[in-house]
């Protein structure tokens, strides 16, 4: 859970972050509430220059079936966090998906701002991608657009699987578990040229070798300038894996130009700067359809 202060100009002013394995409703809303307070308490901030609270949160969080998922954790099919937090901080509330945010927040501070069209893939505690087309996020019609997670993939034992069975931090835990080395949280991480990396290294040929069709179907249907990597990872996985998928694409390269992997440069912040913006969006700028006069650009 992250929960970051930003002002007008886009600049980032206060962070807060705390580690949550299976954070219930109640857990997200104490997390913001006090840190709200300590920024104010700091202050960073007054409580009545606040414009709103901008939320990004993976969909269908109740639907996450890993071994460590605690009954409780149901809780989320019912819970309205937006409802929840507004009335918890009386403003305004905005929320997107964590992977859209994620690609807004590369869109508007990272290296997004050279590109009109990118792919943004977030991997954490799950996988999924946010698409930038023509300078605007796009959710698609359902408002699904990006959940690549639940693609079903055949492994190389013949095993039916979900890309998300596959490529996420769990699956990396698990993968140094099996070298010996238990850690529980990203920063744990290192390249130590021992064990741990050597299981790192394992997961990322593992990982590449799901996503390459996948991401060659995305190079295919919508040719995008770049495809970032981010998320919770630590940045030398990120390299690795961009290594590793960019040194395939080669073989396919007499097709069509592929776009090579790069790592995100707003990196684990993507997402909360990108949900910080929603707020900006909402409250200051006029929307796409704000624009249209008769169904039409004015």
């Amino acid at each position: 859970m992250t929960l970051v202060l930003m002002d007008l100009a886009g600049r980032m002013r206060e962070r807060i972050h705390a580690d949550a394995h299976f954070a219930l409703p109640g857990d997200v809303i104490a997390f913001v509430c006090e840190g709200v307070d300590t920024m104010v308490s700091r202050r960073a901030v007054s409580k009545d220059r606040l414009m709103g609270l901008g939320v990004a949160i993976p969909e269908r969080l109740h639907g996450v079936l890993v071994e460590e998922r605690p009954d409780a954790y149901g809780q989320w099919a019912s819970a309205n966090i937006v409802d929840l937090l507004s009335e918890a901080l009386r403003l305004p509330v905005y929320s997107e998906n964590d992977a859209t945010s994620a690609a807004i927040g590369e869109l508007q501070f990272g290296k997004g701002l050279r590109y009109r069209n990118f792919i943004y893939t977030l991997i954490s505690a799950g996988i999924g991608c946010g698409l930038i087309i023509n300078g605007q996020p796009y959710t698609g019609g359902l408002a699904h657009a990006g959940e690549i997670g639940n693609l079903p993939i055949i492994t190389a034992k013949g095993e039916r699987k979900t890309l998300w069975d596959i490529v996420s931090l769990f699956t990396l835990y698990d993968e140094l578990k099996d070298f010996g080395v238990a850690v529980s949280q990203p920063e744990h991480i290192m390249a130590d040229g021992g064990a741990m990396e050597a299981g790192v290294d394992r997961w990322v040929k593992r990982a590449a070798d799901c996503m390459l069709l996948p991401f060659l179907t995305f190079n295919y249907l919508l040719t995008p300038e770049a495809h970032f990597i981010g998320g919770q990872l630590p940045p030398f996985v990120v390299e690795k894996l961009c290594a590793e998928l960019n040194s395939r694409l080669p073989a396919y390269q007499h097709y069509v130009p592929l776009t090579n992997f790069e790592p995100s440069t707003t990196s684990v912040n993507a997402a909360s700067l990108g949900a910080a913006v929603l707020v900006l969006q909402n409250q200051l700028l006029p929307t796409p359809k704000a624009l249209e006069l008769n169904g039409k650009p004015s």
